[in-house]
Order: C-alpha cells, then sequence, then structure tokens
C-alpha cells in the first residue's frame, strides 16, 4: 500500500493559507456588504431539512397535524408529502438537523431575550442557520487544504482552493443560499477524505468511529451519496492481488468495521423511527410521483447543456477533467477511485427526473463531490506550473475560464443568468454582461415540469413574447401607470394597474409579469421589494399576492439591476374577483428608483 505522507511546509504563513484567508474574507465582505443577518435563508429545499428541527422541539408534534390548525401561516414553514393514508411526511431525510441542531437550540435561547418569538422561523433562526454554513464553510476549507496537502506543493494547493471556491457554483452555495444541503456535504466529505487516508495509514478506533458519523450524516443527508462508499474501498487501488489483500486487510480489521457500522446505523436510526411512526414502514420514498429514469439519463445536457451545464456555468472544472489523465503522483492512490466514483455520480445524478434540479445555479449536487474531484483539478495545476515555460499560453486559456466561472457567479447573484430557463441564445445575449440586454428574456425558455416527471422531453415551449397591457385604456388619468418612478418614505407604491376579470379572460392569459430596472441607494434583501398581485370585488380585497422580486436576484447598493416577478393565470382563481389590481411595493421604505416598469402578461 502506498505510504501517503505530509508535504512538508516551512513557511510560516503559506499561501494556501492565504488563499483560505481570502475566502473567509470574501464570505465575511459578502456577510456584510448585504447585510445577510436580516436575510431570510430557511427557504427552498431547506424548508424540508429543516422542518424536524421546529417540529419537534417546538411544536412537539413530528406528525404535523397541528399544521392544519393554521393552514395559512404553515403553508410557507412547511412543505409535507401526504401519504396513501393522509398521513404528512417530511419530504427529505434529517441529516442535515443533525448539523442544524447546535445552531438552532442556540436561537432558541436567544430569540426570546431579543424579542423574537420562539417559533423557529424569526431572525435570530434564520441568522443561526447562516452562520452554520459559514462554520462549515470553515471546517470543509481547512480538511480540503490538509487532504490536499497530502499530495501537493502549497502553491498547487492554494491555487486549486482558489479555483474551486470563486470560480464554480460552491461560491453561490456557501453564499447566495448557504443552508442548502451542498455546502455542508463538501464540509463532511472533505473531512472524510482526509480521515479515510489516516485510517489506511494507522486505523484507530477514533478514526474509525469519525468515518462511521461522517457516513453516516452524509448518505442520511443525501441517500444517493452512498455513492461515496467507493473511495473508501478503492483507495490505492492496484491491478493483480487488490482484492485478497483488501479483503484480508478489510477482515483484520474488522472490529472497526463493527464501530463504524454501529455509528453509522444509530446515525440513520431515528430516520428509521420517524418513517415508522408516520407510514407505519421502515423504508419509505417521500418523493412521490418523483423518480430516477435509469434508461434515460440527461449527461450531455448536464455536462454542456445551456440551460444547466456543469463544464458551462463552472467552466474551471474542465481542469478537473484534463486531470483524471494527469494523475501520475502520489495522488495516484485515488484515480481509480476518482474516475469510477465521477462515471457512476453523473449518470445517477442525471437520471433524475428534473435533471437540473429545479431553481439553481449549475449542477448543484456535483459540489458534493468537489473534494474529491480537487484532485484531478490540483493535478492540472500542478502539471501546468511545472511546465510553465510550454503551457505559458496556456495559462490565458485557464485565467479565462476562471474569469468566466467567477463572473457569472456575479451574474446569477443580480439576475443575468435564470434559475431554471436558460437556452443557448439567452446565454449568448447576456454572456459576460453587466447589464441586462434586450431580447434576453424572450430567449429563455422555462422547463416543462410535468413532463418531465413522467420522463418525457423536459424542455418545454419556447419563451413567448410579452405584450405589455395597455395602461391608457385600465388606468385613470390621475392615476397613469409611471414608465419611469421612485418609491421612498413618502410613496412606497407604484401606480396601481386595475384590470377587469371580464377582460383577463378574453385575452386567453397564460402568466402575468412586472419587471422594471431598479436602482437602489441601500442593498435590498429578501421581503424587502414585492410585486403585488391583489384580486378585488367591488371595494373588498378577496385575497394577495405578493412576490419577492428579490427571492432569486440580490439588489446591490448603488447599482441597476433588473427585477422581474410573474403570477400564472387560473381561471378558477381569478374568477373569484372582478379585476386584478397590480402595483410593486417597496416595504421597507428604502429609497428606490425604478425605470422601464413593465406590466404586461403571456398568451397561452
Amino acid at each position: 500500500m502506498s505510504d501517503t505522507v505530509f508535504i512538508s511546509d516551512k513557511k510560516p504563513i503559506s499561501i494556501s493559507t492565504i488563499s483560505i484567508l481570502m475566502v473567509f474574507v470574501f464570505w465575511w465582505g459578502f456577510f456584510i456588504h448585504y447585510h445577510s443577518w436580516k436575510e431570510e435563508y430557511i427557504k427552498y429545499d431547506a424548508i424540508s431539512y429543516y422542518a424536524y428541527l421546529p417540529a419537534q422541539f417546538i411544536h412537539h408534534d413530528i406528525t404535523l397535524e397541528f399544521t392544519k390548525s393554521d393552514p395559512d401561516v404553515y403553508m410557507h414553514q412547511f412543505w409535507p408529502e401526504t401519504t396513501d393514508s393522509g398521513k404528512l411526511v417530511i419530504k427529505t431525510t434529517m441529516g442535515l438537523c443533525y448539523l442544524y441542531a447546535p445552531f438552532f437550540f442556540a436561537a432558541n435561547i436567544i430569540a426570546p431575550a431579543m424579542g423574537y418569538d420562539a417559533d423557529g422561523f424569526t431572525q435570530p433562526y434564520q441568522t443561526a442557520m447562516m452562520i452554520s454554513a459559514f462554520f462549515f464553510l470553515v471546517l470543509g476549507v481547512f480538511y480540503l487544504r490538509k487532504f490536499l496537502r497530502l499530495y501537493f506543493d502549497d502553491s498547487t494547493t492554494a491555487i486549486t482552493i482558489f479555483f474551486l471556491y470563486f470560480s464554480t457554483n460552491w461560491m453561490w452555495y456557501t453564499t447566495g443560499q448557504p443552508v442548502m444541503s451542498h455546502g455542508y456535504l463538501f464540509s463532511l466529505t472533505a473531512v472524510l477524505l482526509y480521515t479515510i487516508v489516516r485510517w489506511y495509514k494507522e486505523a484507530t478506533y477514533l478514526r474509525s468511529l469519525i468515518i462511521g458519523l461522517l457516513y453516516g450524516l452524509i448518505i442520511l443527508i443525501r441517500p444517493t451519496m452512498i455513492i461515496f462508499l467507493i473511495p473508501f474501498i478503492l483507495y490505492d487501488f492496484k491491478a493483480g492481488n487488490f482484492w485478497k489483500e483488501r479483503i484480508a486487510l478489510f477482515w483484520k480489521r474488522k472490529m472497526h468495521f463493527v464501530l463504524m457500522i454501529i455509528v453509522a446505523f444509530l446515525i440513520g436510526l431515528p430516520q428509521l423511527l420517524y418513517w415508522h411512526k408516520i407510514t407505519g414502514h421502515w423504508l419509505f420514498f417521500s418523493y412521490n410521483n418523483e423518480r430516477f429514469f435509469w434508461d434515460n439519463p440527461h449527461i450531455f445536457e448536464g455536462l454542456l447543456g445551456f440551460r444547466k451545464g456543469w463544464l458551462i456555468y463552472s467552466p474551471i472544472m474542465v481542469l478537473s477533467i484534463i486531470g483524471l489523465f494527469l494523475m501520475k503522483g502520489n495522488e495516484k492512490v485515488f484515480k481509480p477511485a476518482v474516475i469510477i466514483t465521477f462515471m457512476i455520480t453523473i449518470y445517477v445524478v442525471w437520471s433524475w427526473w428534473a435533471w437540473w434540479y429545479g431553481g439553481s445555479y449549475g449542477q448543484r449536487p456535483l459540489i458534493d463531490f468537489y473534494p474529491l474531484l480537487a484532485l484531478p483539478l490540483a493535478s492540472t495545476v500542478y502539471t501546468i506550473r511545472m511546465n510553465f515555460r510550454k503551457l505559458k499560453y496556456v495559462t490565458i486559456g485557464v485565467a479565462f475560464l476562471f474569469y468566466v466561472g467567477a463572473f457569472q457567479n456575479w451574474q446569477y447573484m443580480i439576475g443575468l443568468i435564470h434559475y431554471d430557463s436558460n437556452t443557448k441564445e439567452s446565454y449568448m445575449i447576456n454572456f459576460l454582461s453587466a447589464t441586462y440586454r434586450p431580447g434576453w428574456i424572450e430567449a429563455l425558455q422555462a422547463p416543462d415540469y410535468e413532463s418531465a416527471k413522467r420522463g418525457l422531453s423536459s424542455y418545454g415551449k419556447p419563451g413567448k413574447p410579452r405584450i405589455e397591457f395597455d395602461y391608457k385604456k385600465y388606468a385613470k388619468e390621475n392615476f397613469f401607470v409611471k414608465k419611469t418612478t421612485f418609491l421612498d418614505g413618502v410613496d412606497q407604491y407604484t401606480r396601481a394597474l386595475d384590470i377587469p376579470y371580464s377582460d383577463l379572460k378574453e385575452m386567453n392569459i397564460d402568466s402575468i409579469y412586472i419587471s422594471a430596472n431598479a436602482f437602489c441607494l441601500e442593498t435590498i434583501n429578501t421581503n424587502n421589494f414585492m410585486g403585488v398581485f391583489s384580486l378585488m370585488k367591488d371595494t373588498t380585497l378577496i385575497q394577495t399576492y405578493a412576490k419577492d422580486f428579490c427571492a432569486k436576484t440580490y439588489m446591490k447598493e448603488k447599482s441597476w439591476t433588473n427585477v422581474q416577478v410573474a403570477m400564472k393565470y387560473n381561471d378558477t382563481l381569478f374568477n373569484v374577483a372582478d379585476r386584478l389590481r397590480i402595483f410593486a411595493n417597496d416595504v421597507v421604505l428604502r429609497d428606490v428608483y425604478l425605470k422601464d416598469y413593465f406590466v404586461g402578461y403571456t398568451k397561452n
């Protein structure tokens, strides 16, 4: 077996340490600049990952029956699936709750002391989840460095960390959506890889316990991460008598395996008990009509498709693909494991019905495997460094790939890359653009989610042209919708547009849109700037649907940002009213300038 040792590092402050500090400085800069302590983090998939904690420790009802007492409130806090017997079951497994828990309990103590409700969702809980993400970012980057330094010099390690963080979608999932599973899984797999190497060098019961704990957690967070057993099994693979020798080694260390299995089982036991309590089954698939289509993987689209292609939105990872052929140093002990894990991963990940993974940036499931893919990435970096004179022009291409990936992170943040509807045309229209370019919206093509669930084409119909409402027809002269307007503490609403229900029905409308270019003097975060669709009957307000302009877009201070929200037209929903009132609302009374204000619709 190869004997992996640390590469000597005698510098008091190494370059790789500086690289790590740059990651932390950037994260805290993002945190301060965007007032992230005011942000809402428990949203999207994180709602399901987090649900076990408030259900059990605040409402003391893991069955979620309490949500039926006030559906209007709880529908935004819990997203359960319904079993055939009518029971409510949390969709995702509870692995992330183990990692959230210390921060949740701290918030549970702090919230009442600060005057907040201890309901699991007020600001102290939101901020605590963000702090948990930073804690695991620190853990992950620290162990990624330790792992890479087993095989590479300090400069190669520094460049690899810098590339991986600043030029891939990992950065977005530690800043923009940090409470999603991917940043946490990155950290756990980084610790796991380092521990695996140390375990093969010298097995101790502490290391065996840690490996069992980590495998229990990562599989409980995302069950498909069982794939990550491959690096443990195939570490230092060699042709010949490998399997005979590996089985002999495992048998020799059998008590270590017993410990690993017991620890991993205990980690998963609460999930089994939960499923049995709710459904009567020890194992339960809670995704209802969602599934894998093993005979129809979208590998090409996943790699190079403009909707969510991994190498389109994290192009620096091309170096990782190249590195699979360059792993010839000490890191080659992981080469077969990396290749086999990668091949199985892309098959499994892109066999899922929604291979683009909903509203997200790039191929987020691959972030979970980045610590392993960091090895071939580092191999390419090292090869270029050692052959710089021959490959000096290659560095120009590498610098360009890095720039594109970093710039696209920023574009996604401000809404110039769409979260699920990108096409080649829309991508090229806004390619490396710092501002919205005409034609981008029309070039988008929303996926057909329902068809995808049946294993059919997921590309949907081409983007529909948007038609502007005839403002003069529907707005009174003294209440005219302005194309350019200013919202502040005195006037926090745009002028409203009232559309009679009878006209909406005749127009054969598919969706209604509000869009504008917005300029704000202070950073605006989630739930502070809303597009509002109000159903009216005579003078009575029946229902209001407020859509958050910043749900997918950060509005950076003192800069123009394209913002938009939409509401799907539904005849059953709208016919309870006689008209629809449409306007934008600056909730927190910050100064906001709007130009190119547009209220329009698309037709069926």
